[in-house]
């Protein structure tokens, strides 16, 4: 097969778009954005899997921006144009061939498209992972998703809400299509009751409980929900303050939205951290207001460390969340969330009422959620696409939840 013409065609994938790929033992690949949410995923899985594999994560674009440290993986930036090139595909194959890989596993649009088509061209199965619904409302993206599935020798879903997603949207085959949740390291993210130093560094008063969001500030994070929610508590009587953790794209926006609420007083922006397992365990209660998830990341951080969480109905947070045992599950209006929150802040009971749901939903991260038992369902997955593997064996043991 030969790709020719011009080096920039009128296909327009993601401007932010990364990949990733991973190389070693048996040599996997990875693409995806930048080092956020599914990208963490992408370096907790290399370090789960590092004995086994040596890896390579290779960014489509620049600016990664921090990545932790760790994560047993070399990373090298090609800084890609923003439509889509040709001369990346050839990139790409370059790098699959002299690295030796053997297989490549592509997250997001853009990367899926360039990790399929180079994969294909250098003979290689490809693995997509589905981690939302994004750009369901435009044709041109609906048809890139069904062309990096035809691609595709297997299409991971992150929830049974994304496998849907595949099914009606992407007209994944079930032949192709499986189901492989996120998982987070519950070793990391550990319950650890009375630290202050949060409170301390923000002077919060002793008493005023603390809510908490870890999230990128972007218009699917709908930020400006979760202030409406704080302004009903103000509304209402209820004193708390809440903590933003993380940057983005819409950050004067969601400063000003803060502001036009008259929230100064009780929000702390506190900017992207290296140190989020150590801030959410001070987190009376988690929120996340999204309008899209897939399997929120810091959703099951929250839980693996005991802390309560709102979340609203959207993506996989209801597969995540058993709604009134581990957590509780709102519409997306400000005052539903308000109520959520209230229940969790106000009354005798609501201490106890935090305590039980946190501890339940630690539970259920460390039954269905640790990025061992992730790790492991894909390895299931690698070793049925590779030639000469055992099935379900890539240098590693597991099953995938298909």
């Amino acid at each position: 097969m030969a790709l020719v013409g011009d080096d920039a065609v009128n296909i327009s994938p993601p401007a932010d778009t990364n990949g990733h790929f991973l190389a070693g033992q048996r040599a996997f690949g990875h693409a995806t954005q930048t080092f956020q949410a599914k990208e963490a995923i992408v370096l907790d899985l290399a370090r789960t899997y590092a004995d086994s594999v040596t890896s390579i994560i290779v960014c489509l674009r620049s600016g990664t921006g921090a990545v932790p440290d760790n994560h047993g993986a070399r990373i090298i930036e090609l800084n890609g144009p923003d439509a889509f090139s040709l001369s990346l595909v050839r990139r790409l194959t370059k790098i699959i061939r002299e690295e030796n890989i053997d297989l490549v596993h592509t997250h997001n649009q853009g990367p899926h498209l360039y990790g399929a088509l180079a994969a294909r061209l250098c003979g290689r199965p490809t693995l997509h992972t589905k981690h939302g619904r994004n750009y369901l409302n435009r044709r041109e993206k609906r048809q890139l998703n069904r062309i990096g599935g035809l691609l595709s020798n297997r299409v991971v879903a992150v929830s049974e809400d994304a496998a849907n997603v595949c099914r009606e949207i992407g007209s994944i085959p079930e032949r192709k299509l499986c189901t492989i949740v996120n998982g987070v390291d519950p070793s990391k993210f550990v319950p650890v009751k009375g630290g202050t130093e949060l409170r301390q560094q923000l002077c919060i008063a002793d008493g005023v409980p603390i809510i908490g969001i870890v999230a990128r500030l972007s218009g699917a994070k709908n930020h400006g929900l979760l202030f409406e929610s704080m302004a009903e508590l103000r509304s209402w009587g209820i004193d708390a303050s809440l903590c933003v953790v993380g940057d983005g794209p819409l950050r004067d926006q969601v400063h000003a939205r803060a502001a036009e609420l008259d929230l100064g007083g009780c929000v702390h922006f506190l900017g992207a951290r290296k140190d989020v397992d150590k801030l959410i365990p001070q987190f009376d209660v988690f929120a996340l207001s999204s309008i899209t998830e897939g399997v929120s990341l810091t959703l099951l951080e929250a839980m693996s460390c005991e802390v309560p969480v709102v979340a609203t109905r959207v993506g996989g947070n209801p597969e995540v969340i058993e709604d009134g045992v581990s957590g509780l599950i709102v519409e997306q209006q400000a005052a539903a969330m308000a109520h959520a929150l209230a229940a969790l802040l106000q009354g005798s009971a609501a201490k106890e009422r935090r305590r039980a749901m946190g501890k339940a939903g630690r539970e259920r991260v460390l039954r269905l959620f640790s990025i061992e038992n992730t790790a492991k369902a894909y390895l299931y997955e690698y070793g049925n696409l590779l030639p000469g593997s055992q099935p379900g064996v890539a240098s590693g043991e597991g099953r995938a939840a298909c």
